[in-house]
């Protein structure tokens, strides 16, 4: 929806300062669209799946590392940017998942304005033995980081989430892909819980710890199904390739 905020002097009603904006309203969560529910009741046991506005969303996309090819991470216009998205929609997607990387908050409203849902992802850390399964091998196990490194990870997680979450087309975040840099797992996805509870939040790819709203594997080449939980999404957040 447009929005549009003046102020005006109260005596004679002149409008001294103007700003156009917008907004929108939307919710992200997990379940069963009821139509849905009924039909599969007989079926055999299967999870929750993404609702948008409380209609289930198949979200399919592309795994987005923002590579340019003549500026490497710095898109060369605005025009670009919107290509990228509106060439993605052409393809059939409903979903960019903005993979290890934060764009310019153009890229965003763009998304916004064009109709794009993104999966943020957080830069993956650094400074810990790196240990993943694409099998799930190394689930519940994670890195122990030194304090310093820790402390900045956690503070550039708050600072990405405080600044992109007026964006409705974000539906969720990916503080840990693959493993890389993973830590505190815990306590980062109860932070996460806290400061943003209308969007949903899971690992891409492990080290799963039961957390968040989705249990997420990578397979390559792929595709391949991942077993259904009764409590989170499943999700195939990587595949593809040769």
């Amino acid at each position: 929806y447009d929005l549009k905020v003046s102020v005006h002097l109260s005596g004679t009603g002149e409008a001294i300062d103007e700003v156009e904006s917008y907004f929108a309203m939307r919710e992200v969560g997990l379940g069963r669209s009821a139509p849905k529910a009924a039909a599969m009741a007989e079926e055999a046991e299967v999870g929750p799946r993404f609702l948008l506005n409380g209609e289930e969303v198949f979200q399919y996309g592309v795994l987005d590392q923002g590579w340019w090819p003549d500026g490497l991470y710095t898109p060369p216009s605005e025009e670009a940017l919107a290509s990228d998205i509106l060439k993605a929609k052409d393809f059939g997607f409903n979903l960019i998942r903005k993979h290890a990387k934060v764009e310019p908050d153009r890229f965003y409203h763009l998304c916004d304005k064009l109709g794009m849902l993104v999966w943020q992802d957080m830069p993956s850390a650094s400074g810990m033995k790196y240990m993943w399964s694409p099998d799930g091998a190394h689930d519940y196990m994670e890195g122990e980081k030194a304090p310093p490194l820790a402390s900045s990870f956690v503070r550039e997680l708050q600072g990405v989430v405080r600044g992109l979450r007026n964006h409705p087309s974000i539906v969720a975040w990916i503080p840990f892909n693959e493993g890389w840099g993973q830590f505190d797992s815990a306590a980062i996805f109860e932070w996460l819980a806290r400061a943003d509870p209308d969007r949903m939040h899971w690992v891409s790819g492990g080290n799963d710890f039961g957390l968040g709203h989705a249990l997420d594997r990578h397979v390559y080449p792929g595709p391949a199904s991942v077993r259904p939980e009764s409590g989170r999404a499943s999700v195939l957040g990587e595949f593809g390739g040769n």
